[in-house]
């Protein structure tokens, strides 16, 4: 009785059954390989046999598909029954005569197989992902589009220079020398100790910040509108100014009145001052009073005015009746002019009769 072949996958699960007298495979009733498989009392089968081992001695070498690079042409493509590779099945390895490299069949696409080649020159027709290590360049390169180093994509642990910023994503860069290079990451430790080695504070260096200490030579600002900022809290900040360590002259804002004060000082007791306020500028009490009104109108015998000020009472004054002008135009008798710095009166009604009073004229 004949007997019914069936070939068991590696993994035990699949099979492929081959009927008494027949042939699974290439120009068989069943194909489920590329290789041809002969069942009990098939007759002519040597030949086949051997095809079987050639196929596998050469990994179905053949080309790949002109539209479908990466995979193996069938019969259709060559136009030859049997040829080619039509039913791989997950493990079959093809050698691809257009690119030389060896592929293995996962059970749905060809995948490149990890194969380096190790030479002097650079492998042909590679495809991306293609490992060449250049023996003269001692080398390791990936292809893809061009071969590029990997040396040039990653830092060497030898040492390397970068060609890009590293951004550290707040991780730490340790194991810093104790004592760097002139242009070496310094640690915050050698920062530190480097500090406190030179710039020990020597009595007589600095200017204590509480005051005590004076300046010993010029203090020059050089900057684009230089400021100095006094920050007082108290009623008023002082700007001293000394001579032989006495204090000669202060300069100080009187707070809450925001009054500039400018203070002679002898001994450090006020000799003099004066002031900057909101409407005048004025001295101390002893020493009368410089002012300056903000308007017309100001009453204070003591008072230094503007011009403006004095031609406009000028204009606006009468002497008992008379009238006095700026100018000696046509006026009545006893009116009075002041002009050019001299003063007139006029000696007729209706007229421009003037005759200069002051400065007195003799003739």
């Amino acid at each position: 009785m004949a007997t019914v072949y069936s070939i068991k996958h590696t993994d035990g699960i699949r099979t492929i059954t081959i009927q008494p007298g027949t042939l699974n495979g290439p120009g068989g009733v069943l194909t489920d390989s590329d290789l041809q498989l002969y069942g009990q009392g098939t007759l002519q089968w040597g030949s086949g046999v051997d095809q079987n081992q050639l196929r596998l001695l050469e990994n179905f070498a053949v080309d790949e598909k002109a539209l479908s690079p990466g995979t193996p042409q069938d019969e259709t493509d060559l136009a030859v029954s049997g040829a080619g590779v039509n039913n791989p099945v997950a493990g079959q390895q093809w050698f691809n005569l257009t690119d030389a490299n060896l592929y293995t069949y996962d059970g749905a696409i060809w995948r490149l197989g990890g194969s380096v080649f190790a030479d002097a020159i650079a492998p042909t027709n590679p495809i991306t992902g293609t490992l060449w290590y250049d023996t003269v360049a001692n080398q390791l390169k990936i292809y893809d589009g061009a071969f590029v180093s990997v040396a040039d994509l990653y830092l060497l642990k030898a040492g390397d220079t970068m060609s890009g910023n590293i951004a550290m994503g707040g991780n730490e860069v340790t194991g810093l020398p104790a004592t760097p290079s002139a242009t070496g990451a310094s640690s915050k430790e050698y920062v530190d100790s480097e500090i406190l080695a030179h710039f020990v504070l020597a009595t007589g260096q600095f200017v204590d910040s509480d005051g005590t200490g004076f300046m010993t030579g010029s203090l020059t600002l050089s900057y684009v509108d230089p400021e100095i900022e006094i920050n007082g809290t108290g009623s008023g900040s002082t700007l001293f100014f000394q001579e032989g360590g006495a204090n000669r002259g202060a300069l100080l804002v009187d707070f809450p009145a925001e009054d500039l004060i400018l203070r002679k000082l002898t001994g450090g007791v006020t000799n003099n001052e004066i002031k900057l306020l909101d409407t005048h500028i004025e001295t101390d009490a002893t020493n009368g009073k410089i002012r300056t009104p903000q308007t017309v109108g100001g009453d204070d015998s003591a008072t230094l005015t503007t011009r403006l000020y004095v031609d406009t009472e000028v204009a606006a004054a009468t002497l008992n009746g008379a009238t006095v002008f700026s100018s000696l135009a046509v006026a009545d008798a006893g009116d009075i002019a002041v002009t050019g710095g001299k003063i007139y009166i006029n000696l007729t009604d209706a007229s421009a009769d003037w005759k200069q009073v002051w400065p007195a004229v003799y003739s």
